[in-house]
């Protein structure tokens, strides 16, 4: 299918619940364990952390992992050394859905793969390893920390087109989070919000 006559020739995929499942709830009970509270008294501690000031820096790679680190204890009351920070940072990722190797696969010969997605530092070193058959598939992963930019701001896509040497209209973006898929909008990208791995595949097959 193409927009405005423009065939596609590449998808972006956002990686943290669409290349892959995560669960910060996991992260959670671990600071509970540690820390001797309930889950309920970390979350209440955190309030929304994942949209304050320093977890945006920290998404943009403009603070360094150890004031992150030590800004994370403060909130939930625990001094958590730089093992068990990265030990219970990185617990949230889950196996891969069985079918997207195969999708990978399907895709790669007809369509350039690249990766864009909010992340850090922190977790790059781990998902790098954990998905990296899956990864394989990928011409390349543009993370926010290295681009010092964060989904949904127009600026992070750019890069992206850029590289691809594509028509934006010629791209197609996938990602869990609504105001990512409208900052793809935005820039021209065609775009769909992921929901589930059997409804992306939908809606690739019905796209593509």
């Amino acid at each position: 299918m193409s927009q405005e006559g423009t065939a596609i020739k590449a998808i972006v995929f956002d990686l943290g619940n669409v290349l892959f499942d995560i669960d910060f709830e996991i992260v959670y009970r671990y600071w509970a364990h540690y820390s001797n509270q309930s889950v309920k008294k970390i979350k209440q501690r955190l309030g929304l952390w994942h949209k304050s000031e320093m977890a945006l820096q920290f998404e943009r790679g403009l603070v360094e992992e150890d004031v992150f680190r030590q800004w994370i204890s403060k909130k939930i009351g625990y001094n958590l050394s730089p093992d068990l920070y990265r030990e219970s940072w990185n617990s949230l990722y889950l196996p891969c859905h069985e079918g997207m190797s195969p999708l990978l696969a399907a895709l790669q010969a007809n369509y350039r793969i690249v990766g864009l997605s909010n992340t850090n530092y922190t977790h790059q070193q781990s998902w790098e390893v954990l998905y990296k058959p899956q990864l394989t598939y990928f011409e390349k992963v543009f993370c926010s920390h290295e681009l010092q930019e964060v989904k949904p701001d127009r600026a992070i896509y750019l890069p992206v087109i850029d590289y691809l040497g594509l028509p934006s209209a010629a791209c197609v973006f996938l990602d869990d989070k609504l105001e990512n898929v409208e900052g793809a909008k935005a820039v021209g990208m065609q775009s769909f919000q992921v929901l589930s791995f059997e409804q992306m595949k939908e809606d690739l097959t019905s796209l593509l």
